[in-house]
């Protein structure tokens, strides 16, 4: 029989392919509603200190669709300076919700997160699963 610590441990780190799948779909159908290209530029970098101190910063665009006019911050920051105020990028925008976007720069790292989180999540679970199996043979 298992004991009550390593089963609280399998589900716990089993939340992490968990996120990582979750992340990918909803990634996916982001990907799929956005498609008008548009020109944004960097208006501003938000700071964010974490309780650690870690400082991130997450860029805030501002673009123009249908006549109307946006400024939206991403949702993926870095804690090194990877734009500056007045850089321009192109965004993917969903045409029915255009507050809604996808910046390609910025994909790329957010796919390799959620590959890494399903990836050691699983590795995890399975090293778990082979010693507590391992465990069990020797009583």
């Amino acid at each position: 029989m298992l004991e009550a610590g390593a089963v609280i441990a399998m589900v716990l780190i089993a939340i992490f392919p968990v996120i990582g799948i979750a992340g990918l779909v909803s990634m996916s159908r982001l990907r799929k509603k956005c498609t008008q290209r548009v020109d944004a530029r960097i208006v501003r970098l938000e700071e964010r200190v974490d309780s650690r101190g870690v400082v991130s910063f997450y860029p805030v665009f501002s673009y123009s669709y249908g006549g109307v006019d946006y400024e939206k911050r991403s949702g993926l920051s870095s804690s090194s300076l990877p734009c500056s105020p007045g850089d321009y990028a192109e965004l993917l925008i969903d045409p029915e919700e255009p507050e809604n976007f996808i910046c390609p720069a910025e994909t790329g790292s957010e796919r390799t997160l959620y590959m890494v989180c399903i990836i050691a999540g699983t590795a995890l679970i399975i090293m778990l699963g082979a010693a507590a199996f391992g465990m069990h043979m020797l009583m």
